[in-house]
């Protein structure tokens, strides 16, 4: 069970990935490679823009020691938070599609 802040959203997956790089002092270049992602995605991911996949997951977990669950966890939240908060579906448009 996924359980969700009432007053803010969630902490983003690529907010705790930066938290997880400065402890570190692991590059991007760096992270992104011992996670097999590419470093455009990787940076995609820290800006918010990109959401972690389970493959995504899989590689922080070998790059930052973080576990799988916990990033799969993180971006749950973030997206189950988003998806509360937005546009009810039936204020979308025809054919949109989300990010």
């Amino acid at each position: 069970m996924i359980r969700l802040p009432k007053n803010r959203p969630p902490t983003h997956p690529g907010v705790h990935l930066r938290r997880a790089m400065s402890r570190s002092s692991l590059t991007v270049e760096q992270v992104a490679e011992l996670a097999g992602v590419s470093t455009p995605r990787l940076k995609a991911i820290m800006d918010g823009m990109r959401a972690v996949t389970s493959e995504t997951a899989l590689g922080l977990e070998l790059a930052t020691g973080a576990s799988l669950g916990f990033w799969l966890n993180s971006q749950a939240a973030w997206d189950a938070w988003n998806r509360m908060k937005g546009p009810s579906p039936d204020s979308y448009q025809s054919g949109a599609t989300s990010r």
